[in-house]
């Protein structure tokens, strides 16, 4: 009996992570991503949506959407919410031309972690 109740935990636990993505692929910040994604963008993110990589997916969402947004165009405040998602610190802190420089950076770093 013990050995059935692993298999059903097993199901159940892939059945939710399966609902999981498809929420996140239905969800408008995902088709804006993948509207404005290049080509090559479009197939990792394939690539995430195959292997059911939901964490490596999300990311890559939020560098495309960072990538096409010009930084220097956002108010203190946008870029600030966005340093505090990307654990910039000391993100209050800062001038705008800093934020925006800690900003492409940290996206940079999310970016190698990502691919």
């Amino acid at each position: 009996m013990n050995k059935l109740a692993e298999i059903q935990n097993q199901i159940h636990t892939e059945s939710l992570d399966l609902r999981c993505l498809d929420r996140y692929l239905r969800s408008t910040q995902f088709e804006n991503a993948f509207s404005m994604a290049n080509i090559e963008d479009k197939r990792q993110l394939e690539k995430q949506i195959k292997t059911k990589d939901l964490w490596r997916l999300r990311q890559k969402v939020k560098n495309i959407l960072i990538d096409t947004t010009d930084l220097d165009t956002l108010s203190v405040e946008n870029l600030r919410i966005k340093a505090s998602e990307l654990s910039v610190t000391n993100y209050a802190r800062l001038s705008k031309l800093e934020l925006v420089a800690e900003l492409r950076r940290a996206y940079g770093k999310k970016e190698k972690t990502v691919s």
